[in-house]
């Protein structure tokens, strides 16, 4: 019953999202996420400040295999670029929270994330980098706090 519970969560917030992602015409970013996870990820701009990301990761061995998928809802905050008065460039603060899903062999894990990270990207370049930190709070099967850590680039299609 559990497996179903987060099946359907899961796939509830991915349609929402793909549904986010295909009402945008402009500002979304394609790319790679290293460490927390490590696979694909995506950044869609809903505004000036706030955007919705996600990622897909795979874990694939011989003895173990676990699928990651997570979004965030994430706002950003422009100030740090205002103070060092960047003309070229943008260099954003960023918060927000989101879900996390892990499919494993053995168990499930659904969780709460609350990223923390900066965005940088060039005016006259479709690239951006992201940095981040994230506190999870996963709470299922079990509660269980831990911290995370990623960076990634991505291309973003305007």
């Amino acid at each position: 019953m559990k497996k179903y519970l987060v099946t359907a969560l899961l796939c509830s917030f991915l349609l929402l999202f793909s549904k986010v992602s295909y009402s945008q015409q402009s500002g979304v970013g394609l790319g790679a996420i290293l460490n927390g996870p490590t696979g694909l990820s995506v950044k869609v701009w809903l505004s000036e400040d706030f955007a919705v990301d996600g990622a897909l990761g795979l874990q694939l061995s011989e003895n173990f295999q676990s699928v990651y998928v997570h979004s965030d809802f994430l706002y950003h905050n422009n100030s740090l670029n205002e103070e060092l008065n960047l003309n070229n460039a943008s260099l954003r603060t960023y918060y927000g929270a989101g879900i996390r899903a892990v499919f494993q062999d053995f168990n499930d894990i659904v969780g709460l994330r609350l990223p923390i990270g900066l965005t940088y990207s060039l005016t006259n370049a479709p690239l951006g980098t992201f940095f981040e930190l994230v506190p999870t709070f996963d709470i299922e099967p079990s509660f269980q706090f831990s911290f995370a850590g990623a960076i990634g680039l991505r291309y973003y299609l305007n």
